[in-house]
């Protein structure tokens, strides 16, 4: 059981979650990207809302779900560029997400959003903290969380809601929480050998 979990549902969405991160890097690692006027947060919201939607069609179909690692790139953008980058990258994931339809399209929708959002508004606290990674990753838990929640309140019946939660919970939260947490440590050591050169 725990075997297949982990070859069918974590490893996949922890392999797209890892693109994900390197490909974040690199447009952090990109000037325009740093500067912190409103057209580069725009610009940077948008791409990284574009990163949400390949994280949705790279999603993992198991028995009765899909696992993804959508929210990583929101969580990203509202990390790193703020509440504007974060909340315009949670809304194309997630309007995107409730046009591919499905029993979860409102719920998860809604959770990419909050995410975007959420990380945003939190960015300043959690960016300047002494524990950043593991404030990140324990908000990213928290928002997976939710995102878990807002399926079992909205999802009619519950009973097909529970089901799809107990199937994906674990390999959602561990693929977003990865996705962020190797984000950050990768900037953090980047961060480190240039300061060396």
């Amino acid at each position: 059981m725990i075997k297949e979990l982990f070859l069918k549902g974590i490893l996949p969405v922890a392999e797209t979650a890892a693109f994900m991160a390197c490909v974040a890097i690199l447009i952090f690692s990109i000037r325009f990207f740093k500067k912190p006027n409103i057209s580069s947060k725009i610009i940077t919201g948008i791409i990284f809302g574009l990163l949400a939607i390949y994280g949705t069609m790279r999603g993992i179909k198991l028995e009765n779900a899909i696992v993804n690692v959508r929210d990583t790139a929101p969580m990203i953008a509202g990390l790193v560029g703020g509440p504007i980058t974060g909340i315009i990258a949670g809304l194309i994931g997630g309007i995107q997400r409730y046009f591919v339809g499905g029993f979860t399209a409102i719920p998860c929708a809604l959770a990419t959003i909050i995410a975007g959002t959420v990380a945003g508004l939190l960015s300043f606290k959690i960016i300047k903290s002494k524990h950043l990674i593991f404030n990140a990753a324990l908000l990213v838990a928290c928002v997976e969380l939710l995102h878990m929640f807002l399926i079992l309140i909205i999802g009619n019946p519950f009973s097909k809601a529970f089901v799809i939660v107990n199937e994906i919970y674990i390999p959602m939260i561990v693929g977003n929480v990865l996705g962020v947490v190797l984000f950050f440590f990768l900037r953090k050591i980047i961060k480190k050998e240039a300061l060396k050169n």
